[in-house]
């Protein structure tokens, strides 16, 4: 079975979340990377099972969830925000993305965001 592969793009600024996210990873034995929005040309989008996008890091989340499908990467797009609001998840649906949550420290709501979104986006 392949193991599975998280892709963290412009969400290394924030250190407690990123440590949150760590170890829910490490939980799930997910192999999480992370990148900047500077390298996008370079990532190997085919490598990612799944590709979180933190909405309080990157100033346009549509334009990027767009141009991760025109890389036909076939990984699921996830926007977590530290303040989701209801417009923001339509629009970032209706642009494509798999999922939009709330950004949270938890570590049991991470690790149930994560399964929740592989199984789904396994079964698309």
């Amino acid at each position: 079975m392949k193991s599975k592969k998280i892709l963290l793009l412009d969400g290394q600024r924030d250190c407690l979340w990123l440590e949150a996210l760590g170890e829910a990873t490490s939980a799930l034995d997910i192999t999480l990377e992370i990148a900047s929005r500077a390298s996008m040309e370079h990532i190997p989008w085919h490598d990612y099972d799944l590709i979180i996008l933190d909405a309080g890091a990157i100033s346009d989340v549509l334009s990027t969830i767009s141009w991760i499908h025109a890389q036909d990467s076939g990984a699921g797009v996830v926007i977590l925000s530290p303040a989701p609001t209801w417009k923001q998840a339509r629009e970032v649906m209706l642009a494509g993305a798999v999922d939009y949550a709330r950004k949270s420290l938890d570590r049991d709501y991470i690790i149930a965001t994560l399964e929740k979104n592989l199984a789904r986006w396994a079964l698309s």
